[in-house]
């Protein structure tokens, strides 16, 4: 691109308004018709006019594409910022690796006018108060300005968050602090926790190497902490200072009493050492029997049993840690939180309510990030205990002159035993098989009789059965549903009620809407006055809706009545960060409170069809909610 082209992009970036031909041409010192010109070829460079014209002169009609036309141009090696959230993440990342910034020239690289960019600042301190950091301009000059225990874990936060959606990995570290940093950084770390037999999962490595490389990419900037970020008196371990003078060995660096307690407590929130308290009879006593309390308040709210061995053990040397991080303003972020909410919301519920006992038995409140990480082994142990019950009862039917049945039971068991459990096998059909006490019925190479067999039965060639493992599993998948369908109807129906259900066409806000639906239930005598303070509760504790769907309740079930209110809206309603178009209250009862979870985990399941959801939007009444959600 000619010189004069950028120049003529530059010039209507920076304004806020229509430019006139005769403006720029004067700016650029070329004719009107040379700027026409311009215009056209700029134009002709996308598959859109990106330039346009109306009364008051030129303007930019694509302001992405032109920033983006221009940094190819420019040979410019990232995505020029478009709006004020990727303003803040360039912004103060440059001030972490910058003492300050000429406001003048930094303008410039955004390609924005001065008065964009103090109007870009102004949002941007307002994210920044969470952390007590903010911007300062001096003399032309952009500072940021916080203590530096806040400034780090701002630098922390923004680097988990550009890699959203991965687990952080030592190939992105050293992206992005440099190959040799890191692999002389790394080496250390494997030094020390080899010497000192110390556990650590690939996760919380890679998270103890994050926050010691930003420690480090500050030091080089002579940015110390001076005042210790611990609360207690700790003994510092011999890991620590050992690792404390290998960096300062191999980075020159001096490392400050503050800064040697913060590594300190890097590896005691990041490394295995429960094993350190299992002296400390009283810690470890306090410890399990709050455990033990967890697990039985878990299990009579949702039905799922984490008594486990296997689930207590890894559970307890992830609280101490988690308890000691929290104590120390140290939070884990997780990448891949919105992953888990959004495909586990019954598991990432449970989790919830588990942070929210922790806070009760010990008056700490549990960050969304580390919800999420709650939510993994929970999520694991469920899936451990899935047992036979669940399986789909099935008959395996192959004819006596098939001489293989053997290899075909063999192939079912090898493939689908998480699923399905034979509980008969025969060559021929027996009229007085009741086939409805059966979920599903294989019948192998019986062509003659399929017009007389009821759906449940499905029809394989004995032959080549790894290609119909596809038409297996969505007969499995499709009778799973029907199962849960059929029980849903029989236990949960009597839950809904033509009285808590709405399909709204207004806009409607998340605050008004819950109130809404509380000062009805409270008026049908469902809950009690504390009720709508235990939804708020819950809801500001972590995310309630995954994908377009809302499920919110209370932590307990303290209400009258176990009812489910029903809203439905195809406009859409903002529920936080996101957009709803079905929003599900539940309210728990002692005498229901078994019934909860199902309610819960099969609402998630039916609407997770696209298809069932589509059609229960437009239900206009609780019978066709009904017909349309168990269709």
């Amino acid at each position: 691109m000619q010189d004069k082209l950028s120049d003529l992009i530059k010039v209507l970036l920076d304004s806020e308004s229509a430019v006139t031909s005769k403006d720029l041409a004067n700016e650029l010192q070329v004719s009107d018709r040379t700027i026409r010109n311009y215009i056209q070829e700029i134009n002709g460079l996308n598959d859109n006019n990106i330039i346009s014209a109306n009364g008051s002169g030129y303007y930019i009609s694509d302001r992405l594409a032109i920033t983006e036309l221009l940094r190819v141009s420019l040979k410019v090696g990232s995505h020029i910022p478009q709006n004020n959230e990727e303003r803040f993440t360039y912004i103060v990342q440059k001030l972490l690796r910058n003492n300050s910034l000429d406001t003048f020239n930094l303008a410039n690289e955004l390609y924005i006018s001065y008065s964009t960019l103090k109007r870009s600042l102004n949002y941007i301190n307002k994210r920044l108060d969470q952390w007590n950091v903010k911007i300062i301009s001096a003399h032309d000059q952009l500072y940021l300005s916080g203590k530096e225990s806040n400034k780090r874990k701002l630098f922390s936060y923004l680097i988990y968050r550009e890699n959203t959606g991965n687990l952080l990995n030592s190939n992105y570290l050293e992206k992005y602090f440099g190959k040799e940093t890191s692999s002389k950084l790394q080496s250390m770390v494997d030094k020390v926790i080899k010497k000192y037999e110390l556990q650590v999962n690939e996760f919380s490595y890679n998270n103890l190497l994050l926050h010691l490389l930003v420690l480090i990419s500050r030091l080089s900037m002579g940015k110390t902490i001076n005042h210790s970020v611990a609360t207690d008196n700790a003994e510092i371990g011999p890991y620590t200072i050992e690792l404390a003078k290998a960096i300062k060995k191999s980075f020159s660096t001096d490392l400050t009493s503050p800064e040697i307690r913060e590594i300190d407590i890097l590896f005691k929130t990041n490394t295995n050492l429960y094993s350190k308290i299992q002296s400390k009879n009283i810690s470890n006593k306090t410890l399990m029997k709050n455990i033990n309390i967890i697990t039985k308040k878990v299990k009579n709210m949702y039905l799922v049993d984490l008594s486990s061995i296997k689930f207590v053990q890894p559970f307890a040397i992830y609280l101490y840690n988690l308890l000691y991080r929290l104590r120390h303003n140290f939070v884990h972020y997780n990448p891949i939180k919105t992953n888990i909410s959004n495909n586990f919301p019954l598991i990432y519920d449970i989790a919830t309510y588990v942070a929210f006992l922790i806070d009760k038995l010990w008056e700490v409140k549990v960050p969304e990030d580390e919800i999420s990480f709650i939510a993994l082994p929970i999520g694991a142990e469920i899936e451990r205990q899935k047992h036979n019950p669940e399986k789909l009862r099935t008959v395996l039917i192959v004819p006596s002159y098939l001489m293989f049945r053997e290899q075909i039971h063999d192939f079912f068991r090898r493939n689908f035993t998480k699923d399905i459990t034979i509980v008969k096998e025969t060559d021929k059909i027996d009229n007085k098989d009741d086939f409805e006490s059966y979920d599903l019925i294989f019948f192998i190479m019986l062509p003659d009789i399929k017009s007389n067999i009821n759906p449940k039965c499905v029809f394989l060639s004995p032959f080549d059965l790894n290609k119909q493992k596809l038409k297996i599993q969505t007969a499995i998948d499709k009778a799973t549903l029907n199962r849960k369908k059929e029980m849903f109807k029989s236990k949960a129906l009597s839950f809904f009620s033509k009285d808590l259900f709405w399909n709204v066409s207004e806009k409607m806000a998340k605050e008004e809407l819950i109130k809404k639906i509380y000062h009805k239930m409270k008026l049908l005598g469902i809950v009690n006055k504390t009720f709508y303070d235990e939804i708020l509760q819950r809801e500001s504790m972590g995310p309630t809706a995954f994908n377009n769907v809302a499920i919110i309740h209370p932590m307990n079930y303290d209400s009258f009545q176990t009812k489910v209110a029903v809203v439905l809206s195809k406009g859409g309603i903002k529920w936080d960060n996101k957009i709803v178009n079905m929003v599900f209250m539940i309210s728990i009862s002692k005498q229901y409170k078994d019934d909860f979870r199902n309610i819960y985990e099969n609402l998630i399941d039916f609407l997770s069809n696209k298809n069932t959801f589509a059609q229960v939007l437009n239900a206009q009444s609780i019978d066709e909610f009904y017909k349309d959600l168990l269709l």
